[in-house]
This record gives C-alpha cells, structure tokens and sequence, in this order.
C-alpha cells in the first residue's frame, strides 16, 4: 500500500473505507447519481428515511461559495452529545475549532472540488476530548453550479492518548 503525503496532517490512503454505518449514506449517495444519470444528485433527493438508521451520526453542512464559508445545517443528536454542543446554524470557523480549522476544512474542500466522496480517518476535538473519528463526507447539487451541501456520516471512534501524533488520512473515493 503507498501512502501519499499531501500535507502536514493529511496523508492519502488508497485503503481507507467507510466505516459500515457511512457505507450506508454512500450506498444511498451512489444510487441518486446513478438515477440523475451519473451526475452530483441534487439535496432535495436525498430521503431521511432511507438513512433513518444513522440520522443521529450525520451533520449537513452548507458551502456560501460567494464568500467561501460552510454552516452547520443540521446536526444529528449523536454528533450533538459527542460534541458537546450543538452547531446547527453556526458557521464551521475558529469559534468553533480554534487553530484546528484548516484541518478540519480540507475533506470538505475535497468533496466540493472533487464533487466526489471523501472518507477520512483523523482526530477531532469533542467535548475537551480527542476522539478518533472515520467519516464519509458525500456532496449534493443545491441550487445553480457546483456542490452546495455536503452530507457527513460521524463515526465515532475511540480516545486518542497522544492526539499530536495522531494525522488524518483521506480518500477519495469512485462515484
């Protein structure tokens, strides 16, 4: 297996998958492309009830592409108590993750640029714990060009001991 260094924090894994819970929400993803004949799906296809069963592990987040900012539309009570906090409405920046933001940002710059899905596996900051966290990111087609939303199934992972030497790893994954 070659693991590709793409920065500081995120190296590329071709082996990385999604967790069983996120392949849900990338199975659900992949049969709206195939039915909107091949291209990004629009929001307005995605059906809650065929994700009823991890409706609590995702968030939906909404790209501002004119200002280049991403809000919290939507954040599952799962990801609320993991967190510690609910950030539906609020805007994903230092507020919220303070130096880690950049970090935190580069699947969701991926899957827009790319409008491809994207699995990571990285650390993240919940609740004044670091916790391992493997999480599909899939993009939708809101109104006029480009991704607009971006579905995310949080999975949760363990505590991490030493989260400095923890990285991320990513993926980008066939449509």
């Amino acid at each position: 297996m070659t693991v590709v260094v793409r920065n500081a924090f995120w190296r590329e894994d071709p082996a990385l998958e999604p967790t069983p819970r996120g392949q849900i929400l990338l199975d659900h993803w992949r049969r709206l492309k195939a039915a909107n004949g091949g291209e990004t799906p629009n929001r307005s296809a995605l059906s809650p009830h065929e994700l009823l069963p991890i409706l609590p592990e995702l968030t939906l987040v909404a790209l501002n592409a004119r200002i280049g900012e991403y809000h919290y539309r939507l954040v599952g009570t799962a990801v609320v108590e993991m967190a510690g906090r609910d950030a539906t409405g609020r805007t994903l920046d230092e507020t919220l993750y303070g130096p880690h933001l950049k970090q935190l940002l580069f699947p969701y710059d991926l899957a827009v640029d790319r409008a491809q899905p994207v699995v990571t596996h990285s650390r993240v900051l919940f609740a004044e714990r670091w916790h391992a966290v493997r999480n599909t990111f899939v993009p939708f087609i809101c109104s006029g060009p480009g991704v607009g939303i971006i579905a995310v199934h949080v999975g949760r992972g363990e505590l991490l001991v030493d989260p400095e030497r923890e990285g991320g790893r990513y993926r980008v994954l066939p449509g």
